[in-house]
This record gives C-alpha cells, structure tokens and sequence, in this order.
C-alpha cells in the first residue's frame, strides 16, 4: 500500500492482484472513499460482510471485480435473501463482476468452474446489492 500512497489523491481505478487477500487485510485499506470508482481484488473469500464493508469505506465505487479463491465456498456463504429482504447493502455500486482463481490440475491443465458457477454468485450478490445493473462490463444482468 506504501506504494500507491503518492498517487492516492488522483487514484480512481486499483487493481490488487497476485495476492489473496482476507476480509482483515481489506478491512486496513484506508483510501479517500469517493475518489476509487473502479476497484478490482483478488479475495480469498467472498461474503456479504466483506461487500458491507466496501460499501462502507467506498460508497462511490462504480464497477467492482472480484477474483475469488475460493468459490464453491463463497457461495456457501450467501445467504438466498429476495429482492426486498432485509440484508440488502445500501450502495450505488453498477457492475460487479465475479471471475473464480483458475487451479492448474497436476498436469498443469487449468480447470475452472463452470462459466455458470460465476454466473451464479454474481446473481446471489446482486440479490444484496439492487443497484447493480451489470456484470461483467455487459450492461445489464442477464446470462449470455
């Protein structure tokens, strides 16, 4: 984070990569919360509280990508809430996107979960954030 301490007050887009990071790890990122629109991650874990927790420290965040480590167990962690439940996180984030971490098998091969795996947990999220109309930069919600 030191590194992007120089730039951070005309910082709009960051893209954290190569490392899985944990809900704690995020929860120290300290950035002035309008400035980011575009923010990119790769998480180890995805939950509702992680995306409250953005919500709260970025509340202008436009576009959201997250890379996921761990999706099977990502979307254990969602709980199925309707359109108006009570776990909805106020935020005016548009486009999410979910992308899993690709495991190379033992014979270097990469197997990715299914295309609708992701598809899927975007879907769970969207159910908790009802201002987003996109994913995956397409514009609007429906699978391809």
């Amino acid at each position: 984070m030191s590194l992007i301490r120089p730039v951070a007050n005309t910082l709009t887009r960051l893209r954290l990569a190569h490392k899985y990071l944990t809900y704690l790890e995020v929860d120290l990122f300290r950035h002035r919360p309008n400035d980011v629109k575009h923010l990119s991650l790769d998480i180890t874990l995805a939950t509702p509280n992680l995306l409250r927790l953005l919500a709260r420290k970025l509340p202008g965040l436009i576009s959201l990508t997250l890379v996921i480590e761990n999706l099977k167990s990502t979307m254990l962690s969602i709980l199925p809430t309707g359109p108006d439940g009570s776990d909805n996180i106020a935020w005016d984030l548009f486009d999410l996107s979910i992308f899993h971490k690709k495991f190379p098998d033992s014979v270097g091969i990469s197997t990715p979960l299914p295309f609708a795996v992701e598809e899927a947990s975007m879907v769970q999220f969207a159910n908790l954030l009802p201002s987003v109309r996109s994913f995956k930069g397409r514009g609007h919600t429906h699978s391809i």
